[in-house]
Formats: C-alpha cells, sequence, structure tokens
C-alpha cells in the first residue's frame, strides 16, 4: 500500500498527523497538582504520585488477588481443540504482551518481564509474569509497538537476544543493537514483510508517542501491527489513543471530558463530537475483518490528559469496530498501575462502553494473566 509521509516531521523525528491528536507537553502531566480549597493545601492527582513516588493504591493488594495467574498452555495450539479452522491461541503474560499462536506461527508481542516498570525504578508489578522466558515456545517473530520502556523493556530485550526476528518501527533498532540484538528488521507505516510460515507482518499505524526520557520524545516512530495468515489474521494495536478529550478550559470543562461519557448534550455524548483517529478504519478497509484484536482499555488517567495518547474503554470498542473485528482482547490493564485510574475501573468502564455501544460482551474478551485461550 503507498504510504504518506505526513507522519515524518519535517523537523525530524515523527508525529501524528490527524486531528484528533493534540500534543501535550510533558509539563502538562503534572498539570492536576492543584490546591484543596478544603485543606488549603497544594494536593496531586494518583498520577503524579505514582510517577514520582512510585505509589499503589491502597485497593492494588485487593485487586492483585483477583487478578492472580494462571499457568500458560502453549502446548493446546496442537491439541483437539485447535483442530477448529481458522482458530487462534493467544495467551496474556501482562500488560501488552501476548503470545499469540497462529497458522503454525508463534508471535511475541511487546514481551516485558521486569517487575518493574522502566527506571527510576518505575511502577512494580501488580501480578508477577505467569511463566519465564525459557518457557515460551520457539517464535517466528518479536514484534514492539514503542520504545517506551513498557513496550521495550531492557532486561528482557536483554534475555531474549536473537531468539526470533524483532519487527520494529522506524527508529528502534539502535536500542536494540546496544542491547546485543542483530536480528531486526525496521519498518515504516504500511510496510510489510512475509515470514517463512507465510504469515505477512505489516508495520500499520498507531496515536501514540516515543521517548525513552524526556530528551528523545517521538524521535522514532510507534505503529500498531497486523499478521496476516494462510487462513487467519490478527491486529495487534499496542498503546494508542483514538480521539483528544484534552481540550484547553476551565476545570469544570476538563472534570466533564473525565466522566465515563465525557459529559451528555441534549443526550448526545459530547465525545461523540470530537474528531477520530482515521487510520483504523484505513485499516480495517485494508486488512479486515480480523479473527482477534488486542486492544488497550486501560492507562487513561486523567482523560483530559491522557485521551490523545491512551484509549479509554469507550474508545476502544470504537477502534473494535473501525478494525472489523470479530473479537478482541482486553489489554494494557491489571498489571502495572501507570496512570490514575484503580487497577479494577477499566473492566466496569468496559462494561459500560459495551452496553452503550450495543456490542455483545461476548465479542471483547477480558483474560485471566497466564491464561491460554483459543479465539
Amino acid at each position: 500500500m503507498e504510504s504518506s509521509k505526513d507522519h515524518h516531521d519535517p523537523g525530524g523525528g515523527f508525529r501524528n498527523p490527524w486531528d484528533s491528536y493534540q500534543k501535550r507537553s510533558t509539563l502538562s502531566l503534572f498539570g492536576s497538582i492543584r490546591k484543596d480549597p478544603e485543606k488549603g493545601e497544594f494536593v496531586s492527582s494518583m498520577f503524579c504520585r505514582r510517577h514520582l513516588f512510585c505509589a499503589i493504591s491502597l485497593t492494588a493488594d485487593v485487586a492483585a488477588l483477583m487478578l492472580l495467574a494462571g499457568r500458560p498452555d502453549f502446548n493446546i495450539i496442537g491439541s483437539s481443540q485447535r483442530k477448529k479452522a481458522r482458530s487462534i491461541a493467544a495467551t496474556w503474560i501482562g500488560h501488552c504482551t501476548f503470545v499469540v499462536q497462529m497458522d503454525g506461527g508463534n508471535f511475541l508481542t511487546d514481551p516485558i518481564w521486569s517487575m518493574r516498570c522502566g527506571s527510576f525504578p518505575g511502577p512494580k508489578r501488580v501480578v508477577p509474569p505467569p511463566c519465564e522466558l525459557d518457557e515460551l515456545p520457539s517464535l517466528d517473530a518479536i514484534l514492539i509497538t514503542s520504545n517506551r520502556p513498557d513496550h521495550l523493556d531492557k532486561t528482557t530485550v536483554q534475555n531474549l537476544g536473537n531468539r526470533a526476528e524483532w519487527f520494529v518501527p522506524l527508529g528502534v533498532g539502535e536500542f536494540l543493537r546496544e542491547h546485543g540484538v542483530t536480528r531486526y528488521t525496521e519498518m515504516d507505516w504500511w510496510e510489510s514483510r512475509k515470514l517463512e510460515r507465510g504469515a505477512t507482518v505489516v508495520c500499520t499505524p498507531s496515536q501514540h508517542f516515543s521517548g525513552r526520557n524526556a530528551k528523545d520524545r517521538d524521535e522514532a516512530l510507534w505503529c500498531s501491527w497486523t499478521v496476516v495468515g494462510p487462513s487467519s489474521r490478527f491486529f495487534f494495536s499496542g498503546s494508542t489513543g483514538y480521539r483528544s478529550k484534552n481540550k484547553k478550559g476551565s476545570r469544570q470543562d476538563r472534570d466533564l471530558l473525565d466522566r465515563q461519557d465525557y459529559g451528555r448534550e441534549n443526550g448526545v455524548a459530547i465525545g461523540e463530537f470530537l474528531p477520530k483517529c482515521p487510520a483504523f478504519r484505513q485499516i480495517g478497509r485494508q486488512y479486515g475483518p480480523f479473527d482477534v484484536a488486542f486492544l488497550p482499555i486501560g492507562g487513561y488517567g486523567p482523560k483530559s490528559v491522557m485521551s490523545a495518547v491512551n484509549a479509554e474503554p469507550l474508545d476502544s470498542v470504537g477502534i473494535h469496530r473501525d478494525v472489523g473485528a470479530k473479537c478482541s482482547v482486553a489489554m494494557n490493564w491489571g498489571t502495572f498501575q501507570l496512570s490514575d485510574e484503580e487497577l479494577l475501573d477499566p473492566l466496569r468502564e468496559l462494561e459500560k462502553a459495551l452496553i452503550d455501544k450495543r456490542v455483545p460482551e461476548s465479542s471483547f474478551l477480558i483474560m485471566k494473566h497466564g491464561k491460554t485461550q483459543i479465539i
């Protein structure tokens, strides 16, 4: 497919070229620090506390008990359950990490096995990895959507090494080389590569950003991945936004946009009037329908700040429809507490979103950590 290069920033690096994206400065992430009128003192949102002090909410322990990991069954792919035509086996390791087994191939997405996310140290993992790296099946491809630490974990990269071919967006190869990986392919949006087992890997757009620190913001590209096999196909979005609800305005306006339905006006959700990222419909038209899509439902709080780069459940249901997914699997929730919402909030909001959009609950799956499921 011919690709526009609008996402290449003329000044260097990359950008989101759509009206659905509104860039915010790094300082805006901490803009929710405010003065409490009752206490007369300045307080910060949980977002600030988690990123500055690596805090975990008091409900995390309760959530962790509910989210205890199961044990993967990578052999289910060859069992009698797998004889059903056009089926896919998916194992959720946690966050955005899956082992996807399809058409005889094994794909690993955004692998992170570390107990902390990033450096400094970053937020602690709530649910430990359900298996060790050496327990994984042989891999055909490792798919990376961004060089951000929760998608490209240094220790995991070093431990995986050249075990399989890495497929990464432009600019990410340098990090791999620095940590001993030589088997990798850098790709721009809409570029594709065919694998030995017959599947085609396509680097597709997403609405996100890149950077491992404050100095390298958007110097590397970010992406989603489309994998088309002989009989099945899946879409992996990575972290992505869908529309920006972070318009400037009064605190009251921002609070309105932070609500589940973004506030309502004459019975219509205000968010419905906001521009939506057109890339997902384009992906759906070009490569859909998909047997399964792996879509984020967490990392969105506060919505008035994070919406441009991290979809909330209502937005993820929109992406589910746009790409033409027969079934979607939720990710980017319940493993690390990286944003303002509580660990289990995404599940509650997803339930509301599915009802609001009249999408059957059975078409958007919530998997347990370590669960291997035939889709």
